[in-house]
């Protein structure tokens, strides 16, 4: 399978707010994002979707190790009516989207025999991984993580 870059040619919102059946334009966009898209990584599943995305592309573990940073903890809050409105207009857009390809996300992932014991194992060595670059920036210097994977090779 190949991952897909191109573009469906953007979700206008503006078209979606003044078409005639925004219903209908969000299906069709839906539809176009679904036959362009092979495949839809998933934020609240990060890690199996690259485990999902190693797979697809023959990558090596190497390949999709990542150290998180600069998480968002914040919550903003709005409270005009007006824009509140607007919010949970474009919420079900986002959430129309979020559903069809998290439900084609578990379709690709049952169709994979082991990903869930792959997924605990890339978890292990992300781990060990990330310690070995935050302990590394702690002390000044700059290395490789290839001491960590060794063990597996």
């Amino acid at each position: 399978a190949v991952v897909s870059t191109q573009s469906t040619g953007g979700f206008s919102l503006e078209g979606y707010v003044k078409s005639g059946d925004p219903e209908e334009f969000l299906t069709e966009f839906i539809e176009t994002a679904d036959r362009t898209w092979d495949l839809v990584l998933i934020t609240e599943y990060f890690d199996l979707s690259l485990v999902l995305l190693r797979r697809r592309l023959c990558l090596d573990t190497r390949d999709i190790l990542y150290l998180k940073s600069l998480e968002r903890v914040r919550r903003e809050t709005v409270e005009e009516p007006y824009t509140l409105a607007r919010i949970g207009e474009m919420q079900r857009i986002d959430m129309a989207l979020y559903e069809h390809f998290n439900a084609t996300f578990w379709r690709e992932v049952e169709r994979e025999d082991g990903i869930f014991e792959e997924l605990k194992e890339f978890q292990r060595l992300n781990t060990a991984a990330q310690g070995f670059c935050v302990q590394g920036s702690k002390e000044g210097h700059y290395g490789t993580y290839a001491n960590v994977l060794a063990e597996e090779a």
